[in-house]
Parts: C-alpha cells; structure tokens; sequence
C-alpha cells in the first residue's frame, strides 16, 4: 500500500511519555539504536525504535463484521500502519501534522459473505480520537479526526480497506528539566487502541446496507514515537543544581489516589542516581508499583494488622539498552527499602511505619526493544494502629527516598555491581485507608525531599586539563557523509582513499562495555607508477574515526561526555605484494580534542593526521603495492564532562580481512587482484582485572591507562617478539629458512564447536522479503554464509560481516510462507537453522 500511517481507531490513541532517560533507540545498524541493537526492529510485528523518525506496525486483532445479513467472526485480522514522525522533539514543540493510512486485511470468509450479498462497491469511515499521557498525569485529548476509504469497486480477495486521513499537529507538552543540569531524552510513545470500530456502507442490488466492523486486541499496542530532549543546550545558561521549576503544592488530581475499603494500586516516579561497576551513570528515572488491600474500614484507635504488598520497579528504556547491550546483563537480582519506610499521614500529621527489606528475586534482564525491565517482589505492611484524632483517612506513603542494590549477570554469570539512590516527588500516596464516617477525603500534600545527587564531578584541583580546544567546539553536525565500510578497491596513481569496518573490546572508567562496532577511515595520495627497487617516500595519511549510534548515546546521556581527545597506539600499516605482507610501524596518531554530538544519529567522530612511512617496492614485486589499515590498534580516549571532569575510555580494536586502503600502482600492471588479508583475532576487554591497591574513588580521574590488564594466553602467538625495523628494505620472506626440529608428541585435539545465537528480523513486503540476520557467538566472531529457503528453494544467499548479514528475497508468491533461515557455521563456530514465518504482500 503506498502509505501506511499510524491510528486506525474508533477508540483513542494514546501518545505515552514515560518519564525516563534513554540511550537512543539502537536499531541493528545503530539508529539505533538499536546500535547494533535488537533485530526487533527489522520486525513488522514489533514498534520501531525511537527517534527512527518511523511509525510503522503490523497488529492482529479479532474482528466482528456485522450488518444486514453479515455475521462474520475473524480471530485474526492483519492491520497495518504506517506515518512519520519528527525523530527528537524540545519541550513545547509542535510536531506538523502528518498524512497517514491504516490498511485493514479482511479474511476471504468476509469477502465471500459480502459477495453473496451481491456487493459491488464499499465505502467506509473511522473516527480517530488522540490521547496523549505525559508522565504519570491525566490523559489529555487531541483534536479528532477521521480516516476513510471513498467509494470504490470491491475488486476481490485479498479484501483490504485502505484509509487515509491527516494526523493533526501535536503539541509536545512542556516537561521540566531534570534537577541538577542533567541531559535527559524522555519517551513519547503512541499506542494503538485496544478497539477499533469502522463503520461502513456496501451497495447492492437491493439497496446500501450499513455495516460495522469492530475489533479488538488485547495488550501490546505500541506503534513508536519520538525523544522529548530537556537538557540545556551550550549556549544557555551553565546548569544549576536547582530545580527547574517549582516542587507543586496542590493535591493530586481527584481520583487519581485511590481510597478504600478495597484495593490501594498506584505507580509513583522516582529519580535515582546510577552506579554501574563503580562508574557513575548519572540521574535515571525509575517508577515503583505497588499495590495492598484494606477490604476494611477502620475507626480511631483500630489496629489494623499487617498484610502483603506486592511491589515492582521499573528501570527505563535507556538503562535497559545500556545494561543489556553495553554491559552483557542477561539477568540481575536486586534488594531495595532496607532504609526506606513507608509512611502514614491523618489529621495533617506524618509518621514513619517500621522499616523492611524488599528482596526481587533474579530474573532476566529484557533483550528487546522497549520491553520494560521490571523486577517485582512481595513484602510486608507492618500493623497500624489509628490515631484517635484520625480524620479523613489513614493515607498510605511509599518511601520518600530509597536504595536499590542490584547484582548484574552477564551470560557467562559474572556480576556487576549497580547501585540507585533513589527519591520521589511529593505524590508518592499509594492510598488511603477508609475511616468510617469520612466521605471524599483530600489527599495531603507530601513533603518535597531533596533530589538525588551522585558522587562528586569535581576534577582534582592539582591536575587540571591542559588542552583545551585549539577552535571552540561546536554542536553542528559534521557537513561530511561518514562513509561505510568496504567499497570498491582503488589502484594508483592517484587518491586512494577507504573505510574499514573495526570491532573495539571498550571499557570507560573501569566499566566494561563489550566488544562494540567501530569504523577507521583513511585517505592518502600516491600519485606516481613505481617501479621494482624503487623507494617511495613516506606520505601523510588522514583518517576519521567513527563510533556506533549506541556508544555514543551512552557516552552523551550516560556518561555526560560533551568532548574527547584520543591516541591510537599499537598500531601498523600493512604493505602486500608477490603474496607477502610486510608491517609498516606506523607512528602514534593523535586525535584533538572535539565535540561529542549530542543530538541522536549525529555521528560522532574524531579525525586526525599520520603518516605512511617509506615503501621500497621489492625486485620481485608484481600486481601492485597494496597497502592495508592496521589489523589492531590500541584507543585510549579522555572524556570531558561538562565541569572539565573527565572518564578514562580505552578501546582494544581489530579489522577484519577487508581493511586494504589500496593499490600503489606498479608500471607495466594492469588490472591486479587485490589480496585477501589475514583476520586477526577478536579483541579482548582492555582492562578486565582492575589494579590493587586502587580502589575507585567517586571522583572522577584525568589519567588513562596506559597498559592493558588482560590475562595473556597460554597459546604461541603468531607475531615476533621484537619489533620489525620502521623502514625496511626489502619485504620479509614468507617461509621459514628451516623446518621446526621437533613435532608435537600428541596429535592436538580439534577444539569444540561454539554454539552460535541466530537472531532474525524479517520483513514482507510487495512480493519480495528482507531478512536481517545476526549471528553471535561466546568467544567468537561467526564468518561463514546465511542462506534462506522457502521449502526446498534457495530465495536468498549472503556472507556474514561483523555477524550481520541483510538479505534480500524477490519474486515471491503472495501469502504466508515459512521461511527456513541457515547458517553454514565457519571453523570454530557451528551451524544453526531458524524457521521464521512471513506474511508476503
């Protein structure tokens, strides 16, 4: 269909804006994002992540046709919508409104019992309601509007009522700036109905017969949305540790705090200020469920008894994504409350009830985009006794301020600490208990507690940064396209110039964040033809080094890094020709200080200048001079907060086989095959044991450090121990001079075969299917090809690169078909088979 737009409802449509900060939307190839994030996003049943720009769902909803002579029931009706959306709004903002369409695919039991009917033409209308919730407050309605299908011909099965209608412009509601100065992206989610009611009209000979076609669908009704960013930009005033705006002093909404006798349920929001592994992750937002049931009704001096409160924490979406796809939590366990209390207030006075301990069991730590990360637990209300002076009701508190101790699990059961002190606003109530006589309580005013602060940012007075930024950094976009990686393979003479793809083990202040997706670009000039013997001067090289859309929404809204300044180490140009490959050591690169983007998918990026050292083509050289990027080299970046404290951040990388920049031409050659280069091993966490003796401290560091702490292998190594010269004359043989003296006593045995994870994100479209297929493995990176069949027909074929392949399938038969997904498995890691099935348009 050729738009597909977002709200196809009788019922409203509600836009959600959950109070939370969030790493961006990761999509797989870093929306974002989703970063390398979850392949969910490549699915149509699934939301698009946020600040993708898209909305765009397929739902299934059980449906009931009914009109004069139709009584048709359909457990599962396709509705497909689809709209844009701006990707990052401000407080305030007005998103523009917006063509749209819902297309709704009847099952052919319906079109058959319309055309017993003798219909030949439909038309049909849907009223659409917007509600938009910011936060915890009341709902608010938009403008309504509709969506219609105009008369037209019903032309057959695939029966499918495509509405179009105009979403009308949406005011973003102005939500205050978190305390403290920090950078904050709030959710704004639109949701789709739980019912939908399409009222129609279909002609037949004997007249129109109004018709109504009503769904619904139960949960799960996330369509996508868009970031509300409240952090000051540069040029307005410096943050302050005050509050925004004003703590309120009126009650809560009527009825929003509920009061027995009967159930007490209520969310309340927290902000805590996040430690993960001794790194301090700033101010997040959490909410707290809880829920208790007083049937009773109490007079004063009662003694009520304890009972059982169930209570649940949810994290947000940004310290999910950085938790799962940064730190490698797959599960975690947490205990909360321990100095926290309850609280009951009546007769304007306010007391603490006995403190205890919550305990949330271990439970997994969702891997999914926008799936809420929630821990629950049941605990216990002590007894309470009511005051004679009782009046009112006896209203129920959740803690003013607490701890949340967690323990994080990666896959391999290590632990992370993570610690939250947490504090809630002044509506907190849980609920009131009934006192007999009273009618329509007011709930009190809480006190306002102070908000949470982490650990100190001050840098150390003694060591202040000394290199500030030769031209005052700026927030604007590079003008430059960042290029992606591989591409054709240039031969000289002339410019040549390529991007390779990197995997980086990174850790920032002791944290380690995993291996994550890295990109060196790198542009010289060799503008003559040589010849065998000749020596070709060294030459200056730039190059532009390019993080994923994860790590730097992490490093930005996580961390608080506005700037960097880095040095590549530990890393050789390579030089290949007659089937050889020499090193060329290539000299420290340093990377000035710069601007961290702070608006999402503006990539970040750090450039500098080296150089190539001199090239002597050997006699015997043929094809071309081919020169590579390095396999490995070392990062190590410095941080700079917003109060010139900084983080330490190293980066242990490695290419693939495709990093050659490109071909020095040789005279006489023409055409030459570029050479397929050895894959160096998968980098390692670059600081994994931290030094004794040195604790963290909660502030910040200016130093790096300057020596990686990984446990060395037990296994040769393929490189010398010395370093080769920095020119050397001629290209190293290939062979050894002799044969090793002595074999092995025992035939080594084959290691065992990884067992790989296959990840599949697929997408139907007009008789054609894309399938974005990821493939990991512990301890490994997985090479080797996908190939997708339907039955016994092969529909698509592709090798892997960095684990992601995307595959593209044509001229396939309209339905839904089953999709066999194969991964062919390589050397250390084994094959797998997925089954995924598809709906084809």
């Amino acid at each position: 269909m050729p738009r597909i737009m977002s709200f196809a409802a009788g019922a409203a449509v509600a836009a959600t804006i959950v109070a939370g900060t969030i790493v961006g939307s990761t999509a797989w190839a870093g929306t974002s994002s989703e970063p390398i994030a979850p392949m969910a996003t490549f699915d149509p049943e699934l939301p698009r992540a946020l600040g993708s720009g898209d909305l765009r769902r397929v739902f299934s909803y059980s449906c009931s046709l009914q009109g004069e002579g139709l009584d048709v029931e359909a457990s599962s009706v396709r509705v497909e919508v689809e709209s844009t959306i701006s990707k990052e709004v401000d407080p305030g903002d007005t998103i523009p409104e917006q063509p749209f369409d819902v297309e709704v695919t009847l099952p052919d039991s319906a079109y058959d019992a319309v055309e017993r009917l003798g219909a030949t033409h439909q038309e049909w209308t849907m009223p659409v309601g917007l509600t938009m919730r910011a936060g915890h407050e009341a709902p608010v309605g938009l403008e309504p509007f509709d969506v219609a299908v105009p008369r037209e011909p019903l032309v057959g099965v695939p029966w499918r009522l495509t509405m179009a209608g105009t979403l009308p412009p949406i005011a973003v509601p102005n939500l205050a700036h978190t305390p403290g100065g920090e950078w904050y992206q709030h959710e704004l989610w639109l949701d789709m109905p739980s019912r939908l009611t399409v009222d129609g009209a279909l002609q037949t000979p004997g007249g129109e017969i109004a018709t109504t076609l009503a769904c619904e669908r139960p949960g799960d009704l996330a369509l996508g949305g868009t970031w509300v960013t409240t952090w000051p930009r540069p040029t307005d005033t410096p943050p302050s540790t005050d509050p925004t705006t004003s703590p309120t002093t009126e009650p809560p909404p009527p009825g929003s705090v509920p009061v027995g006798p009967g159930e007490l349920s209520r969310e309340v929001a927290y902000q805590c200020a996040v430690t993960a592994g001794g790194l301090y992750l700033g101010i997040r937002d959490f909410t707290l469920a809880a829920t208790a049931d007083y049937p009773e009704t109490a007079a004063p001096g009662d003694v009520l008894q304890a009972r059982s409160l169930s209570v649940s924490w949810t994290a947000s979406e940004l310290l999910r994504q950085a938790t799962t796809l940064l730190l490698g939590a797959r599960s975690a366990r947490s205990t909360a409350g321990g100095d926290a209390a309850l609280s009951l207030t009546t007769a304007g006075r306010t007391s603490e009830l006995e403190r205890t301990a919550w305990d949330f069991p271990r439970s997994g730590v969702p891997e999914v985009a926008n799936e809420p990360w929630t821990m629950s637990s049941q605990a216990t209300i002590p007894p309470i006794t009511a005051p004679q002076d009782a009046a009112g009701a006896l209203w129920l508190g959740l803690p003013t301020a607490m701890r949340i101790d967690t323990t994080l699990f990666t896959a391999d059961d290590s632990t992370i600490p993570m610690t939250a002190d947490c504090t809630a606003a002044s509506d907190r109530l849980l609920g009131g208990i009934a006192l007999s006589g009273e009618t329509d309580p007011t709930p009190p005013v809480l006190d306002v507690p102070d908000p949470p602060t982490g650990p100190t940012a001050t840098p150390s007075t003694d060591t202040p940064p000394t290199d500030d930024p030769s031209t005052p950094p700026t927030d604007e976009p590079t003008t430059d396209p960042v290029p992606g990686p591989g591409g054709p393979i240039e031969v000289g003479p002339g410019t040549l110039s390529r991007t390779a793809a990197y995997r980086c083990a990174v850790n920032a202040g002791g944290l380690n964040l995993g291996v994550q997706a890295f990109t060196l670009a790198a542009t010289t000039d060799y503008a003559e033809t040589a010849q065998p013997g000749d020596v070709l001067q060294a030459r200056p090289v730039s190059v532009r080094w390019t993080t994923n859309e994860l790590l730097r929404q992490a490093m930005a809204s996580l961390l608080g890094a506005r700037e960097a300044r880095a040095t590549v180490t530990d890393a050789a140009w390579s030089f290949t020709t007659a089937g050889r490959t020499a090193e060329l050591p290539a000299t420290t690169l340093d990377l000035p200080r710069s601007r961290v983007p702070q608006t999402a998918n503006n990539p970040w990026t750090m450039d500098g200048a080296g150089t190539i050292p001199a090239i002597t083509a050997p006699q015997d050289a043929a094809g071309a001079l081919w020169v590579g990027l390095p396999a490995t080299f070392r990062i190590d970046a410095t941080l700079f907060k917003a109060d010139e404290s900084t983080i330490p951040f190293v980066a242990n990388c490695a290419a693939g086989r495709d990093r050659l920049l490109g071909g020095i031409a040789l005279a006489g050659e023409n055409d030459p095959s570029p050479p397929v280069l050895d894959e160096p091993q998968v980098p390692t966490d670059p600081t994994t044991t931290p030094p004794t003796g040195t604790p963290p401290t909660d502030t910040p560091s200016t130093s790096i450090p300057t020596v990686p702490t990984t446990q060395p292998t037990s296994e040769p190594t393929s490189e010398p121990t010395t370093q080769p010269p920095v020119d050397p004359t001629t290209v190293p043989t290939a062979e050894p001079t002799t044969q090793p003296t002595v074999a092995p006593t025992t035939q080594p045995t084959a290691p065992a075969m990884i067992q790989p994870t296959v990840k599949v994100g697929a997408l139907g479209l007009f008789r054609s299917a894309v399938f974005t297929v990821g493939v990991s493995a512990k301890g490994a990176l997985p090479t080797g090809t996908v190939v997708v069949k339907r039955g016994e027909k092969v529909v698509a074929k592709g090798r892997l690169f960095l684990g992601v392949t995307v595959l593209t399938a044509g001229q396939l038969p309209r339905g839904e078909h089953a999709f066999t997904i194969a991964y062919g498995g390589d050397a250390r890691v084994a094959a797998k088979t997925v089954t995924r099935k598809l709906r084809i348009l």
